[in-house]
């Protein structure tokens, strides 16, 4: 008999894509996620990138084209990223001002009607702000680029804002602090779909370092075992090993 060949989970992703988006809050978290669809088997991330424009500028002055329309309902057990985006990119216009907080603002109310218990929402860098304003993020602990987080507090009061973290895991909200940290963030959540040892190669094809050699705050959880766990949420899993992530007094006292 020949033995039944195993059909890999699927993982819907919608990566949300601002206008004037930090390029690197994309590329970074999706290298990552494509990799891992081919270190194994088990697992595959499908992403969509969704926006309220066909097209956007980037950060650095190029354009991104193939966004397609943000959908009216999303799948359960969808997994959203939210980019983060800059004030003033590369050969920046007013017109392109005025237009991105129209575009934004669209974001925000899709991602109000859209996001529901069993989706996982993410944002890497200031994405965290479109997340706060749709509401998303109170109660939850979380955080966002360390320029951004007086703006986060103020647009949610009710959450917990943390300083000086790579990224921050509390039920279905992911947030990550700047640029680089989203990829942190996502070796995080493909250790615990697929097991640390993926992530230990996608981090080795991408030269990046699975300990931050800085203050043991903003040491990267794949590093170390810590207090709390996170579990990829129950509409992912299968045969997964959940992963500990960082969980501080601070966070706690926010409880």
């Amino acid at each position: 008999m020949t033995p039944s060949r195993q059909v890999a989970r699927e993982i819907p992703v919608f990566a949300v894509v601002p206008p004037n988006v930090l390029l690197l809050d994309v590329a970074g978290p999706m290298e990552v996620l494509r990799k891992a669809n081919l270190e194994q088997g088990a697992v595959r991330f499908v992403v969509t990138y969704v926006g309220p424009t066909p097209s956007v500028a980037s950060s650095i002055g190029l354009s991104v084209a193939g966004i397609v329309p943000l959908p009216e309902r999303l799948p359960d057990g969808a997994f959203v990223v939210i980019s983060g985006s800059v004030s003033v990119p590369m050969a920046a216009t007013s017109a392109a001002a005025v237009d991105a907080a129209g575009l934004d603002r669209e974001i925000v109310a899709w991602l109000q009607s859209v996001v529901r218990p069993s989706i996982t929402v993410a944002s890497i860098c200031s994405g965290a702000l479109l997340a706060a304003r749709a509401g998303l993020l109170d109660g939850k602990a979380c955080t966002t680029h360390h320029a951004s987080i007086a703006e986060l507090r103020d647009l949610a009061p009710l959450a917990c804002v943390e300083e000086n973290r790579l990224f921050v895991i509390d039920g279905e909200r992911l947030t990550s602090a700047g640029v680089t940290s989203g990829v942190d963030l996502m070796l995080h959540v493909v250790a615990a779909m697929t097991g640390p040892a993926v992530a230990v190669a996608v981090a080795r094809y991408l030269v990046v370092y699975l300990r931050r050699f800085t203050a043991p705050r903003t040491e990267s959880p794949l590093s170390r075992r810590a207090p709390g766990r996170w579990r990829a949420p129950r509409v992912w899993r299968g045969p997964v090993r959940a992963i500990c992530r960082v969980c501080s007094t601070s966070t706690l006292a926010c409880r």
